[in-house]
C-alpha cells in the first residue's frame, strides 16, 4: 500500500514538473516573441510617419507646381519632384506592407526568419535607391521649394543654388544613414537575436 502511495505521489510530482516545464517554455516563447514584435514596432511607426509626411509633401509640391506652372523651369522642377515623391511613397507602402504582414504569434520560427530576411533584402534595396537619388532630388526640388516657400528664384543665382545643394546633401545623407542604423538595422538585428534564441531553445527541447 505504501509503495502504491509512493508511486501516486511520484506521478503527481512528475506531472507538476512537466506542467511547469511546459508553462516555462510557453512563457519564454511569448517573452521572446513580444520582444521581437516590440523591436519591429519602431520601423513600422517610422514608415507610417514617412507615409503621412510623403502625402503632405506631395500635396504641397503639386499645389506649388500648379501655382508657378506658367514658368517652364518651375513646372519641370515641380513635376520631377512630384514623380520622385510618388516613387518614395510607393516604396514606403511596400515596406509597410512587409512589416504589417509579419505575424510573430501564428507562424513557425522558420517562417518568421524567412520573412525577416525578405524584409532586410527589400529594405536595403529601397534604402539604396533613396541614397542614390538624394542628390537628384535636391537638384530638382530646390527650385520649386525655394520659389514656393521664399519666393526665391534659384535659376537666377547659380552660386546659391550650388551652395544649397551641397548643404542639403551634406545634411540629408547623415540623417538618412543615422535613421537606417538606429531605426532599422539595430531593430532588425535585435529581432533576429530574439528569434534565434527561441530557435536554439526549441532545438534543445527536441
Amino acid at each position: 500500500m505504501e509503495l502504491d502511495d509512493l508511486k501516486q505521489t511520484w506521478l503527481k510530482y512528475d506531472k507538476k514538473l512537466s506542467d511547469n516545464l511546459k508553462t516555462n517554455r510557453e512563457l519564454l516563447k511569448k517573452t521572446n516573441l513580444d520582444r521581437a514584435k516590440s523591436a519591429m514596432d519602431t520601423p513600422k511607426n517610422y514608415e507610417v510617419i514617412s507615409l503621412i509626411i510623403g502625402f503632405l509633401f506631395l500635396l504641397y509640391v503639386v499645389t506649388s507646381t500648379i501655382r508657378f506652372s506658367a514658368d517652364t523651369k518651375f513646372l519641370l522642377s515641380g513635376t520631377l519632384t512630384s514623380l520622385w515623391t510618388i516613387i518614395m511613397i510607393t516604396l514606403t507602402l511596400g515596406k509597410l506592407k512587409l512589416l504589417t504582414n509579419l505575424d510573430f504569434y501564428n507562424q513557425s520560427v522558420l517562417n518568421i526568419q524567412k520573412r525577416l530576411a525578405r524584409i532586410k533584402k527589400k529594405y536595403l534595396q529601397y534604402k539604396r535607391f533613396e541614397l542614390y537619388t538624394i542628390p537628384l532630388f535636391v537638384i530638382v526640388a530646390a527650385p520649386i521649394l525655394a520659389k514656393a516657400m521664399r519666393g526665391f528664384d534659384f535659376f537666377a543665382s547659380p552660386l546659391k543654388y550650388a551652395i544649397s545643394f551641397v548643404v542639403a546633401v551634406g545634411i540629408g545623407y547623415p540623417i538618412t544613414i543615422w535613421i537606417y542604423k538606429n531605426w532599422y538595422d539595430k531593430k532588425l538585428k535585435n529581432t533576429d537575436t530574439f528569434i534565434n534564441e527561441l530557435e536554439k531553445f526549441e532545438l534543445n527541447e527536441q
